[in-house]
């Protein structure tokens, strides 16, 4: 462990260790490696790839993961033909890392592997690497026996977000397993086809209730009126985490025919129906039920609702919520206290600014960030210009756009070098449109 802390001291010493006699200290040596991240380590990494353990050959295409150097992709590319599916695993993962444009046919091969776990990895790198040429075969790939990876197939698909996947998530509603129907649900409230409504209202009458929840989310997201009176109808179903999702979809869709029944959801037994009726009531500018978002935003066991409630605090463009939302930046859950910052940047408190700023970087919640790139754009501050660069190289694409965005909203012609790769590089066609779209902005601010 001594070593690992070291850092780059340590990196010659660990080289070395990888042709130990002993395999665990070949493997310790290969992790620690990928823990301190020093390119020199890349090509003796690579030259143990083969490596008669297979335990170590795990290790090192992890390693080689985490420190993520294209000058491993061919030789991961080669190991993704190894013949233990532990090994196969660990390098779809680690190529995934890396998203370089090399590794996406062999990851699409990978979506046939004999082992189901690879499968779905493969899966599950492809909707990460984001890239256009994975939606054909992952949509066959929605047929695939094993239910964890159809699962992963409508996540990825999902995470992609283009429009050829719409029909055969439909279809996938239909799938035998719950996992499967709610992945497509949420899928397809991501994506945002309106093609999908009448297929997510007919599963609001499902069984069970976490589909029903899914539906109801995407068609939230989704925005279609044709959704309110079904959601309307979801307001009494006999499950309240139903409920719940009615409740809070009704207030996306912003429909004025839901007041009525989000004002007798008041009286719901269940506190959270209650809070999202209120919260909802709110965005449809019933302000008399404002106190009750701010007893939301206070209720000590539920952080995903303060989270909402700040959230939806910022929408509602009322000062009476400045002083509740500076309360809750003291919050002891980080996302309660980054919605609280960006609803007071909204409300045109933007003193909290550097909150934001550690919202963008959240690593566990790509929502947030992407809410927080947004926030970024509108406050317009040029010293969000270096953050909001960073997060075009995020992960996600959604995060991406509401970066390439909010450059486009700040104006700044340092961030044109930058824009100009994701236009003509990134591998998502929203976000390629969003980054032109930016530089459109700034271009015409350069000619007046």
């Amino acid at each position: 462990m001594a070593l690992r802390n070291t850092g780059e001291f340590a990196v010659c010493p660990l080289i070395q260790a990888l042709n130990d006699s002993n395999s665990s200290i070949r493997g310790w040596a290969a992790r620690a490696l990928g823990y301190i991240g020093d390119p020199q380590a890349v090509d003796p990494l690579i030259l143990t790839l083969n490596n008669s353990d297979s335990n170590i050959r795990k290790e090192i295409a992890q390693a080689l993961g985490l420190i993520s150097d294209p000058r491993a992709v061919d030789p991961l590319i080669r190991a993704l033909n190894d013949t233990e599916w532990e090994v196969r695993g660990a390098v779809v993962l680690a190529l995934r890392n890396i998203r370089d444009p090399r590794a996406i046919d062999p990851i699409i091969n990978a979506l046939d592997d004999s082992n189901s776990s690879v499968r779905g990895w493969a899966a599950r790198a492809l909707g990460y690497i984001g890239d256009p040429r994975a939606v054909d075969p992952l949509i066959l790939a929605l047929n695939n026996s094993d239910i964890s990876v159809r699962s992963e197939v409508a996540q990825a698909l999902g995470l992609i977000s283009d429009p050829r996947a719409v029909d055969a998530l439909i279809q996938a509603l239909n799938d035998t397993d719950i996992s499967v129907l709610a992945k497509a649900a949420e899928a397809l409230g991501v994506i945002g086809d309106n093609r999908a409504v009448t297929p997510l209202i007919l599963a609001l009458n499902n069984s069970n209730g976490v589909i029903q929840g899914c539906a109801a989310s995407a068609l939230g997201e989704i925005g279609d009126p044709q959704a309110v009176d079904p959601l309307i109808l979801a307001l009494n179903d006999s499950k309240k985490s139903v409920r719940e999702k009615a409740a809070e979809a009704l207030g996306e869709i912003g429909d004025p025919r839901a007041i009525v029944p989000l004002t007798e959801a008041l009286d719901d037994e269940s506190p959270r129906v209650r809070a999202y009726a209120a919260i909802s009531l709110t965005k449809l500018g019933k302000t008399e039920y404002f106190d009750q978002v701010i007893l939301a935003l206070k209720d000590e066991k539920d952080r995903l609702l303060r989270a909402d409630a700040a959230k939806a605090l910022g929408e509602i463009d009322d000062p009476r919520a400045v002083d509740p939302l500076i309360e809750a930046l003291d919050d002891e859950d980080s996302m309660v206290r980054a919605y609280a910052a960006i609803s007071l940047a909204k409300l045109g408190k933007a003193e909290h600014f550097d909150q934001i700023i550690l919202a963008l970087m959240d690593e566990e919640d790509s929502l947030l960030r992407a809410d927080a790139a947004k926030a970024l754009g509108e406050i317009g501050d040029p010293k969000a210009v270096d953050p909001l660069i960073d997060a075009l190289s995020d992960n996600e694409a959604n995060v991406r756009y509401a970066a390439a965005n909010a450059l486009g909203e700040i104006n700044d012609e340092g961030a044109v070098e930058e824009l100009i790769h994701v236009a003509q590089n990134d591998k998502n066609p929203n976000v390629q449109e969003a980054a032109t779209k930016a530089l459109e902005r700034i271009q015409a601010k350069q000619v007046t």
